[in-house]
């Protein structure tokens, strides 16, 4: 499927960017008033199960245009934002996956840092 770009104008408290699976390319927003910082998030899924897909801060008066490389980054159950202080204006890129295509479940392994580091037989641990 193709790629879309979509619009978060300012005043924007919370959008659905996208129903189902697809990735995120892209994102290109500023803080819009010159004088306050801004926080917002963009989530997989709706509250209260909604995972956190990439938080972003702004600076007074910053921007920021992230390519989030080709494979982007993926998300299951919609794509959401949430700006939880202060006021910004952007555009994302996203790609919806095909409903036709069976699409494989991301993988997601989370171990301590200082287990992979001091485990023997891993390259630093030993």
């Amino acid at each position: 499927m193709g790629s879309q770009n979509i619009s978060i104008p300012v005043g924007t408290a919370t959008a659905t960017i996208a129903s189902g699976s697809g990735r995120l390319l892209w994102h290109s927003f500023r803080e819009t008033t010159g004088a306050a910082s801004a926080e917002y998030h963009f989530y997989d899924g709706q509250a209260p199960d909604r995972l956190i897909v990439l938080p972003i801060n702004l600076a007074a008066s910053e921007s920021t245009r992230d390519y989030m490389g080709r494979h982007g980054v993926p998300f299951m159950r919609g794509l959401y934002f949430i700006l939880d202080s202060g006021s910004v204006e952007g555009n994302v890129v996203i790609e919806l996956s095909d409903p036709r295509v069976e699409q494989p479940l991301p993988i997601v392994i989370v171990e301590s840092l200082a287990t992979i580091l001091t485990t023997p037989g891993n390259l630093i641990g030993g």
